[in-house]
């Protein structure tokens, strides 16, 4: 019995392998592919990115950056606002196309109530450039720029032109090669720009390659940015030796000198400082021009009973806050009273640029109202003007009720313009940008030819590039002559000049000052300070006038109204 049944079960287990044999082994079931990661498109890698921008280590503005997508090009809008001296916003529009590349460029910069503009757009295989500076007398429109630049990189600090960059990343030891372009520049140029892999500072913060930029021919010439390589996303920015533009260093003194910058993603926009609060010896006071146009400003007074002797003061002029000289005249026993110009800060109306005979109807009306205020002897108010301040005052005295008046840093013999502006375009623009002769030329053609074609054609603005212009400063300036209004005065006057003033060079001091007395007009002095330049060093001073313009001031005071 037991051989049978191991013969049987051998059988069985024969019969199971015969039955077996010849059929396939049955493939396991498959497994899903995993799915690449996908690279995100660049407006989704740009948006709701925020940053911090640090100048010297300290904090001077916060940027946050939206994009989005119309038919084949990328729409990339940017909001930086900032705090240097004062509040201000920047606000960039900029339109790629497929490859990343600009085709229109706008950048607005507000501050105290009025707005410059710059604007960038490309034709064919070339670029032009509108630079509308409020600073400026009038628009400035350069065009045939050449090679077209892929990125907008000025010398005011933004991420956005990183962020940019950093789209652009690609793999391999290869440099990128691109060219740049400042449209905050008076005369824009396309720069060379190369991008290569820095390996020794890759890591530097986790997950991040670090890129080396150079561009060439630059005041800031080298920045390193580093980027996550696969999302393209910028994280940090360091420039050691940054550059402010011209524009930027003549309104605050503290961008003068270069420092580090460096601009840091954050996840939330830090606070930015605040101004500082007005000392409690101001006195708000409100008044209405000649026009109806409500006005701010603030008295200083003295310690002790009034009435006392009076400054009305109006400083440099163009997009800036009023004078404030600390409480340096109050300390001489004097009242000092500055106003915000129509259009700024908290005084109502228009900014016009170069709105002199406007602006000159505030003087005589902020001298009214002074002249009735009780703390204020009417019969020792003194006009103290620096810069475009000086000149607006110059136009007031004629009508004016002053016992006598200050001008500084504003004296020149003959129209404004175009003499004025030609000094200050060979003196100031083209030292600061290095132009050669030929760059010169160009500008001067751009510019001052150009606007005497616009005076001769009778414009009283015009559309560039979409954007309107007010040629008002242009008809003034070469209307107005200094000499016609100071020769018509019989008060003193006091002319003070900064020896090394670019600016407002002292030659046109100096001859205006000989042409008045060539014609008997001998209630005129000048004098002539010899390390001083623009604005005779206020900036420099913490708004207070040097030790120097002060004395030789009350020195000339004191034979006259105490």
């Amino acid at each position: 019995m037991s051989r049978l049944r191991y013969l049987l079960v051998g059988l069985c287990i024969l019969l199971c392998c015969g039955a077996c044999k010849g059929k396939a082994t049955p493939t396991p079931p498959p497994m899903p592919t995993p799915l690449p990661t996908a690279t995100p498109l660049p407006e989704q890698t740009l948006a709701d990115s925020r940053f911090a921008i640090y100048y010297g280590g300290t904090l001077i503005a916060t940027e946050e950056i939206q994009a989005s997508r119309s038919n084949d090009q990328i729409i990339v809008y940017s909001e930086l606002r900032g705090f240097i001296d004062y509040p201000f916003v920047e606000r960039r529009t900029l339109v790629l196309s497929s490859l990343l590349n600009p085709v229109r460029y706008d950048l607005e910069r507000s501050a105290l109530g009025a707005r410059s503009t710059w604007v960038a757009s490309r034709t064919g295989e070339e670029i032009a450039c509108l630079n509308n500076n409020l600073d400026w007398p009038a628009p400035v429109l350069a065009g045939g720029i050449k090679p077209i630049p892929q990125i907008m990189l000025e010398s005011s600090p933004s991420a956005l032109p990183f962020a940019l960059l950093a789209l652009r990343y690609q793999e391999g030891p290869a440099p990128l090669q691109l060219h740049c372009l400042d449209v905050l520049e008076d005369l824009p140029q396309s720069r060379p720009m190369t991008i290569t892999l820095n390996m020794e500072r890759t890591g530097e913060i986790i997950g991040t390659v670090a890129l080396e930029g150079q561009i060439k021919n630059s005041r800031t010439p080298t920045f390193t940015l580093w980027i996550h390589p696969s999302t393209h996303l910028l994280y940090s920015v360091e420039i050691p030796i940054y550059h402010f533009g011209l524009w930027e260093q003549r309104s605050h003194s503290s961008l003068r000198k270069p420092a580090s910058l460096e601009i840091r993603r954050v996840s939330k926009l830090p606070p930015l400082p605040a101004p500082t609060p007005a000392p409690k010896q101001r006195v708000p006071l409100n008044f209405s021009s000649t026009d109806g146009t409500s006005l701010y400003g603030e008295l200083i007074l003295p310690e002790g009973k009034g009435p006392f002797p009076c400054f009305l003061a109006l400083g440099p002029g163009g997009v800036r806050p009023r004078w404030d000289p600390g409480e340096s005249f109050a300390q001489r026993g004097w009242a000092f009273f500055s106003y915000d110009q129509r259009g700024l800060g908290q005084s109502k109306g228009a900014f016009t640029r170069g709105a002199l005979r406007t602006l000159a109807q505030d003087v005589l009306a902020a001298a009214e109202v002074l002249s009735q205020r009780p703390e204020i002897d009417p019969q020792r108010l003194v006009f103290l003007g620096l810069g475009e301040g000086g000149q607006i005052g110059a136009l007031a005295l004629p009508s004016s009720p002053f016992a006598a008046a200050a001008l500084g840093a504003c004296a020149y013999d003959g129209p404004l313009f175009p003499g004025l502006v030609e000094k200050r375009i060979d003196q100031t623009l083209a030292p600061f940008y290095r132009w050669d002769e030929k760059a010169l030329a160009r500008y001067r053609t751009l510019s001052v030819q150009r606007w005497q074609e616009w005076l001769f054609q009778g414009k009283e603005h015009v559309s560039l590039m979409r954007r309107r212009a007010s040629l008002q400063a242009l008809h003034e300036q070469a209307e107005i002559d200094l000499f016609s209004s100071l020769s018509h005065t019989s008060i003193p006057i006091l002319l003070l000049h900064g020896k090394q003033d670019h600016w407002t060079p002292r030659e046109g001091a100096q001859a205006l000052y000989a042409h008045l007395q060539e014609t008997g007009q001998k209630n005129v002095s000048l004098v002539i300070f010899e390390g001083l330049g623009k604005d005779l060093g206020i900036e420099e001073n913490n708004g207070a006038l040097p030790p120097e313009v002060e004395k030789a001031l009350f020195s000339w005071l004191k034979q006259l109204v105490q």
